[in-house]
């Protein structure tokens, strides 16, 4: 009798794992029914981390498929996302979106990972080439060379930054202009409104002693959408080793608190440098790794490194 309901009891165990396998074969087809693909690449640089989409198929909402794939809990999870668009012989071109969704006209360390996407993929042949992105066109070069961080061999992408949107007497203009309007009280609890950069995308640059995440997390989410930055800005703090030497924390507007920025760290030394604080071949100290930032008659350089993380699909 006990062998008989050892039997009983293993075939009702086993029907009923059977159940469960189909119950979720149904749930699967369910849930993949109408649902299109995605094909992406993931990467970082210096801890910032991309997702970079060649093909969005047609009918997506693109701001929404962009949040979406940000998502550390129900995507992929990332600081922004990403667009290649080819036009034929003329330069390729980055479409860049915060993790929320918002368009943001340039993003130094996307560039990077995307320069180094676009040759190591072979969309384009050459180590040096044109991107577009709607904050204009930017001259980048691919290389292999030793890291600024490690005495390995590393991908690392120069981009010709050009010159900022902002002068030094609108910098000027902005700060004192800010500081004598109701709120400016806020601000100076955060540190020093040393200047305000647009570098494609604008940049507050506050001089602090030193820093912690709680108190760039407390700040930077108050200060990002302060009422006396149209549009918001993003949060650099900088504290000044040397001439030479700088460190740098950063709260991004539409992702919040980063591992490092790439236009953040051109907007600081620039606004450094015009006040004699810095000299022009800056290295630059992020919570992800090392960027350098050199300025030339040409205009600001900005060198770092761009590693792929993986690829894969991504139901949409």
């Amino acid at each position: 009798m006990y062998q008989n309901m050892i039997k009983y009891e293993s075939s009702t165990f086993i029907n009923n794992l059977i159940m469960i396998f189909k119950y979720m074969e149904v749930i699967m087809a369910e849930m993949t029914h109408n649902r299109q693909i995605v094909e992406f690449t993931k990467m970082q640089a210096t801890g910032n981390d991309f997702i970079i989409i060649e093909n969005v198929p047609e009918g997506l909402y693109i701001r929404t498929l962009m949040k979406r794939v940000c998502d550390r809990h129900f995507g992929i999870g990332a600081d922004g996302a990403m667009v290649l668009l080819k036009h034929g012989n003329n330069p390729i071109e980055m479409l860049f979106y915060n993790q929320d969704g918002s368009e943001a006209n340039m993003c130094g360390n996307g560039l990077r990972c995307f320069a180094l996407y676009a040759h190591t993929k072979g969309i384009v042949k050459d180590r040096k080439f044109t991107v577009q992105t709607p904050a204009g066109f930017y001259n980048v070069e691919v290389v292999e060379e030793y890291g600024l961080q490690t005495n390995d061999i590393q991908n690392i992408v120069h981009i010709d930054m050009g010159y900022p949107e902002s002068t030094q007497e609108d910098s000027d203009s902005f700060v004192d202009d800010i500081m004598s309007k109701d709120g400016a009280d806020e601000i100076k609890a955060a540190g020093e409104l040393f200047g305000f950069v647009q570098m494609g995308v604008p940049h507050a640059i506050m001089i602090v002693d030193t820093m912690n995440d709680d108190v760039l997390k407390e700040k930077g989410r108050k200060l990002e959408k302060h009422s006396a930055f149209f549009k918001g800005t993003n949060i650099n703090f900088v504290k000044i080793d040397s001439e030479n030497f700088i460190h740098i924390w950063t709260w991004e507007r539409g992702a919040g608190h980063t591992l490092s920025c790439g236009t953040g760290a051109c907007a600081c030394v620039w606004a450094l440098y015009q006040q004699g604080k810095v000299g022009n071949d800056v290295t630059i100290v992020v919570p992800g790794g090392i960027l350098k930032v050199k300025i030339t008659d040409d205009g600001i350089h900005l060198s770092g490194s761009a590693v792929f993380i993986g690829t894969g699909e991504i139901f949409i």
